[in-house]
């Protein structure tokens, strides 16, 4: 049959956020094509998102941000959402162009990553690494209680030293290393992996 299998598998709402989400963050660490970042964790983000209403989840993510008034509501999820549906959808205005920031690939990982944790769902490797990176690359961005997680387990001098002797791939693949029973030393001006 040309090698086609017709293999069914039967695919939940979570499951499938978790695997695009997954794969938006292997290529975000392999400094993969941006829009294909972006389309796939936008669509994780939106059923996270519409996951997080159905169950009656009144913490705010993306969409329902505390820091947006209502009245500005629609605004604010329509630009956020621009990018995202132009990658996905040509019936309307099929000639257009759009303008995207590849930087907006972070706001849709970190509010996918925390919209899982949320919803209490079990995270994946591919996440704890990006949150990992993002408490070693951008301190700013995370919450004091969130950082002290990882402080508590990995001293400052540590986090520190692997933000400035590790590239982002490398990092991803150190990581899933460590994930899959390798152990991982930090030596003092390189990284070694046991």
């Amino acid at each position: 049959m040309n090698g086609v299998s017709d293999d069914k598998r039967r695919i939940s709402k979570i499951e499938a956020a978790r695997r695009q989400l997954d794969c938006a963050i292997e290529l975000w660490f392999m400094d993969g094509d941006d829009v294909s970042i972006h389309t796939l964790a936008g669509a994780a983000y939106q059923i996270i998102h519409d996951l997080k209403e159905h169950r009656g989840e009144v913490r705010p993510l993306l969409y329902d941000a505390d820091q947006i008034k209502d009245e500005y509501r629609n605004q604010w999820i329509n630009l956020v959402k621009r990018a995202v549906n132009f990658f996905k959808h040509a019936d309307k205005n099929p000639d257009d162009t759009v303008v995207f920031s590849p930087s907006q690939n972070m706001l849709f990982l970190m509010s996918a990553a925390g919209g899982i944790r949320l919803l209490g769902e079990q995270t994946s490797h591919a996440v704890n690494a990006f949150t990992f990176w993002m408490v070693i690359n951008k301190p700013t961005w995370i919450t004091p209680q969130f950082r002290k997680l990882f402080e508590d387990r990995i001293s400052v001098e540590d986090l520190q030293e692997f933000k400035t002797t590790i590239s982002k791939k490398d990092f991803f693949e150190i990581y899933t290393d460590t994930s899959a029973g390798r152990r991982t030393a930090i030596a003092r001006g390189n990284i070694r992996v046991d």
